[in-house]
């Protein structure tokens, strides 16, 4: 049994929907095919040796999410991950009291009941005309306290709280030593706990409201939070764009693959997929600077590469028995 070299392993996948190979009856397994092999040269490096073909049918292709992308210019992002949670917007909050003190004759609305601005609330008897006048909201919101009871004397005390969560903040926890990073106006993207929900935003407040005892500050992001998304108490990550860097080749950091412990493409040639060695440059969670390996214009497979390396490694293990 003998061990397979990399560039046994650069074979090439065909993919009919992306413009190599021969389309597959739909539904057939994967065809393997011989391919002339080609050896690398000294102008590029780079060019791994294809042995093998594999044609997969579009149905196929679509069924595994393989997408293909073009190698080119792109931004890439440093981005400084910070951690808080999902306040309510205070400027958004109002509490309700009587107007005139009285009696309580009847309530409509509960804690988590959903209002309108001038919807009646309660019915309340004053104690100096004995008539009835109705305490309605104030804004459009989510009733989030209620004080008040049938019965009861109101007098100059809050009876219910009433909060728009259309637009909430995101509070993140900001230490002193990534305060010279972080400034108004900047890019932040927020992200809940558990993935679900993301938003675009900015940074509207860095400032000293966090916590004294731990020597954090704050960073604070308004949200849109028309969907109802955003939940105040919920932790989120906030994910700032601290600086941005123009590269002249760059592809989808999903991409990128290992094969023997090396950093390949899948770059798209006329006889399907190769693995092609790059060298990394910077890179964010998005995109990846290609230093060398890739030149501007080629195509190669983005979402779904991981599937090609399977193929791979399946071929891999068959020439080694």
């Amino acid at each position: 049994m003998k061990r397979v070299g990399f560039a046994i392993l650069a074979g090439s996948i065909a993919l009919s929907s992306c413009g190599g190979g021969s389309p597959a009856p739909a539904g057939s397994e994967p065809a393997e095919h011989e391919a002339a092999p080609t050896a690398a040269t000294a102008e590029n490096p780079h060019r791994a040796a294809p042995v093998r073909s594999v044609t997969i049918s579009p149905q196929s292709a679509q069924a595994i999410g393989l997408t293909v992308a073009t190698a080119g210019p792109a931004t890439v992002r440093e981005v400084l991950s910070l951690y808080g949670t999902i306040k309510v917007d205070t400027a958004r909050v109002r509490t309700i009291a009587a107007r005139y003190p009285g009696m309580v004759k009847s309530v409509t609305k509960n804690v988590g009941d959903r209002t309108q601005q001038g919807e009646a609330l309660a019915k309340i008897e004053s104690s100096d005309s004995l008539e009835d006048y109705v305490l309605t909201a104030p804004i459009a919101g989510v009733v989030t306290a209620r004080m008040a009871n049938p019965g009861e004397t109101a007098g100059s005390e809050p009876l219910f709280t009433v909060s728009d969560f259309s637009q909430v903040w995101a509070d993140l926890t900001l230490f002193p030593r990534d305060r010279v990073r972080v400034k108004t106006a900047q890019e932040v993207v927020i992200i809940a706990s558990d993935g679900n929900a993301r938003a675009p935003g900015h940074i509207a407040l860095v400032g000293a409201l966090g916590s004294a005892a731990e020597q954090t500050l704050l960073a604070r992001v308004p949200l849109a939070n028309a969907q109802g998304l955003w939940t105040p108490g919920q932790f989120v990550t906030g994910e700032v764009v601290v600086r941005e860097e123009s590269v002249p080749v760059a592809v989808q950091t999903e991409a990128l693959q290992t094969l023997e412990d090396r950093t390949v493409v899948f770059v798209q040639g006329p006889e399907g997929f190769v693995p092609r060695l790059v060298t990394l440059g910077r890179q964010d969670t998005q995109t990846t600077q290609i230093v060398e390996g890739l030149a501007v214009g080629e195509r190669y497979a983005a979402t779904g590469s991981f599937v090609l390396k399977a193929e791979f490694g399946k071929r891999a293990v068959a020439d080694e028995d």
